[in-house]
């Protein structure tokens, strides 16, 4: 490869990371719908490679990305981590039961669950939003099986994270938007480290193109972040819900198109 295109693929991986980071500050989410697909496209990678470069990027724009919303007090913390134990409980069941649990079912289920928050996020919150979920027994469990839930869908079908932290923070909890997005880049910053390391472990980690995507992702993140400060809590939820929406219609066209297939083993994928 001559240094011209070298250098133009690194300025590429550098924007897909940015572009990626954008979208995971201003929306609480990862951002591997954006990274997985592009470094496969781009960058000829094969699925655990682009998955590996994902999650790194994905730790550093989720972190970067939740630097604003700390500052401005708009993280419930003790919520965030009980999510993050039961998404750790639910990749561990999903890697255990994922083969004999028909995809389609799956993705199907997880479209009715998305338009089914979309419409809700979508609607105006009458009654007000709260800054903090006050915890007790009960409430803990439903935050751990939030997170039981995405971690499962991150292992069987790539996806979960912020598309299922927001809406169930949100709707459930009532939890005003920007904390709801806070929260959940809490829960996915160690899941995407933890998921990296893995992949590194077992030599899938191309360093040089995920320290380029990682770093165009930090700064898309903060910035992404910073946008998010601006944009009104009200509007910032109905642009989550059209997100949402957008999510669902993809996931439905993918599953028509590959029709009905078991899942096969699977590594753990980039929370979105």
């Amino acid at each position: 490869m001559s240094e011209t295109r070298s250098n133009a693929s690194l300025a590429l991986a550098a924007g897909i990371g940015l572009a990626a980071g954008v979208l995971s500050g201003l929306f609480g989410i990862g951002g591997g719908v954006v990274l997985v697909p592009a470094l496969v496209l781009f960058f000829a990678l094969p699925q655990l490679e682009a998955s590996a470069v994902s999650l790194a990027a994905i730790a550093t724009g989720a972190a970067a990305g939740l630097i604003p919303f700390a500052m401005d007090g708009e993280v419930d913390w003790v919520p965030a981590l009980i999510v993050t134990a039961g998404a750790a409980v639910g990749s561990v069941l999903a890697s255990r039961f994922v083969s004999r649990i028909p995809e389609r079912v799956l993705a199907w289920a997880f479209v009715v669950v998305v338009v089914g928050a979309a419409i809700r996020m979508l609607i105006p919150d009458a009654d007000g939003t709260v800054d903090a979920i006050d915890l007790d027994l009960a409430t803990a469990l439903i935050l751990a099986s939030i997170g039981l839930g995405a971690g499962f869908l991150a292992v069987t079908l790539g996806l979960g994270g912020g598309i299922i932290y927001v809406p169930s923070l949100a709707i459930l909890f009532d939890l005003d938007q920007h904390t709801a997005q806070g929260t959940s880049l809490v829960a996915i910053v160690p899941a995407a480290v933890i998921g990296a390391i893995g992949h590194a472990r077992n030599g899938r980690m191309d360093w040089r193109l995920a320290t380029v995507v990682a770093t165009g992702s930090f700064l898309g993140g903060y910035a992404g972040g910073q946008l998010a400060q601006l944009i009104p809590p009200e509007r910032l939820q109905i642009a989550f819900g059209i997100l949402l929406v957008i999510m669902a219609v993809r996931m439905a066209v993918s599953t028509t198109r590959r029709g009905a297939k078991p899942t096969k083993e699977a590594p753990w994928e980039p929370p979105v």
